[in-house]
């Protein structure tokens, strides 16, 4: 598989999004992030060197999508942030990256006379679907 060499064409694609969706620009997109944490194992028996274990659970950590939107979005945008579903990113090769979410928060930018308005959108990894624990999915 080649490299990725930039973001354009990436696009996002929420499961409970219907028609007439949401009409959003994408405009710069970070991906979910993975994090495992730390056990701390250090004794007053180590002589030398604090020791530390790896966590069993892998912590998946909010995306970051940051949009062009209309003022019709916005309703539609609120109803997301009490839904848990599935959030598919599209990347500019056609790979696919599936994780069950829901909107955390949405904050816009200043609206200023010179200025395009904006949209961030954290989408919060909830990792369960019906109840069940959901692995992400990379296609």
């Amino acid at each position: 598989m080649a490299l990725l060499l930039n973001g354009h064409d990436t696009s996002i694609t929420f499961a409970s999004d219907s028609s007439p969706g949401i009409e959003c620009d994408l405009i710069s997109f970070t991906p979910w992030g993975f994090t495992v944490a730390t056990i701390e194992q250090t004794t007053m028996s180590n002589a030398k060197y604090k020791t530390k274990s790896a966590s069993p659970l892998i912590d998946v950590t909010p995306a970051t999508a940051v949009f062009a939107y209309s003022t019709d979005d916005i309703a539609k945008i609120l109803a997301f942030q009490n839904t848990s579903q599935l959030v598919t990113v599209t990347m500019p090769d056609n790979g696919t990256e599936a994780v069950n979410a829901f909107v955390s928060s949405m904050t816009r930018s200043e609206l200023t006379s010179e200025g395009r308005p904006t949209l961030t959108m954290e989408i919060m990894p909830t990792m369960l679907s019906s109840g069940t624990e959901t692995a992400p999915a990379f296609a």
